[in-house]
């Protein structure tokens, strides 16, 4: 089951609690509420097919049309479901009748990620000197340079770490997935640690949690955006 991308949806003029109430007698788990402008709420659900059955018993309830929305690749359709039961195609998609109402389809969202490099023994004139992305900020540090920035920093990393002949660490934190990234490259030295909720592959100087990776790459967790809890 794809528990960030819905499989389909209802969209209706009610509040997040009538969804809800509508929702967890007759949906399993993996299904998720979000409120939109004007009144109108998105009920999204991960695993099955559109359930028209469910669609009318809320437009009876409500006396008023709803909008069932089919998120398969191969269909896409949305289709209005009126007090009658009766069902009309719309010409609008799925993400554009939610984007009407001011809510995004879940897993469309830009997701954020923070960034984090600490190039060891070296200072921010001969990082610049190789690749400085417009949107990397230096930190002090009493050994090297910290930096933070966009998604280019893990690439300007390895090539600091190459042109200069330095030890580097680069980090990555997801929060929306929980997931942790940690490359430490250096004359005769690749590691690379992937984690996600205590799913490991590889290590950073032997060690493979987040706050002890940190310790290790001395970047301060702070910087991910992660705190103890976190990381």
């Amino acid at each position: 089951m794809n528990t960030r991308y819905p499989s389909w949806g209802i969209c209706a003029r009610t509040d997040a609690a009538h969804l809800e109430r509508l929702a967890k007698p007759n949906l399993s788990a993996g299904w998720s509420v979000v409120a939109g402008n004007d009144g109108y709420t998105a009920l999204f659900v991960h695993k099955g097919e559109p359930s028209v059955r469910l669609a009318q018993r809320l437009a009876a309830e409500m006396n008023e049309s709803v909008v069932v929305l089919n998120f398969d690749d191969d269909l896409y359709y949305s289709d209005e479901i009126r007090d009658d039961g009766s069902e009309h195609r719309l010409a609008e998609g799925p993400a554009a009748v939610l984007a009407a109402h001011g809510i995004n389809v879940p897993g469309d969202e830009e997701p954020v990620i923070y960034r984090a490099a600490f190039a060891v023994g070296v200072d921010r004139a001969a990082l610049e000197a190789i690749g400085w992305g417009t949107n990397y900020e230096a930190h002090a540090h009493g050994r090297g340079v910290l930096v933070t920035g966009g998604g280019s920093l893990g690439t300007s990393s390895g090539r600091w770490s190459r042109k200069l002949n330095c030890e580097v660490f680069f980090a990555s934190w997801e929060p929306a997935t929980h997931t942790f990234l940690c490359r430490h490259i250096a004359p005769g030295i690749d590691e690379l640690l992937r984690w996600r909720d205590r799913w490991v592959d590889g290590a950073i100087g032997g060690a493979t949690e987040p706050a002890s990776v940190l310790r290790v790459a001395e970047i301060p967790p702070a910087m991910l955006g992660m705190n103890e809890r976190s990381s």
